[in-house]
């Protein structure tokens, strides 16, 4: 049980920082990309397809690879 609870936490966060990154695209103020970015590296570490592309992206864009490697263990705390 406590498993599925960890899980909604990270979903529902990782869905209001997509919806403010989606709003920061729009307004000036808020990063935008840095939020979706969070949100995508957040739900990676509880939905396997979300990881599935970001290992894509790792093979597809090498000069990315340390970044997200970096980004994947700081967020190493929610697995």
């Amino acid at each position: 049980m406590t498993e599925k609870i960890k899980t909604l936490v990270v979903v529902v966060i990782s869905l209001f920082l997509f919806i403010l990154g989606v709003a920061g695209l729009i307004l000036p103020v808020i990063p935008g990309l840095v939020l979706i970015a969070l949100s995508l590296f957040l739900l990676s570490t509880r939905i396997p397809s979300v990881k599935r592309h970001l290992e894509k992206l790792e093979k597809r864009f090498p000069q990315l690879r340390e970044k997200i490697r970096k980004w994947r263990n700081t967020f190493s705390i929610f697995y």
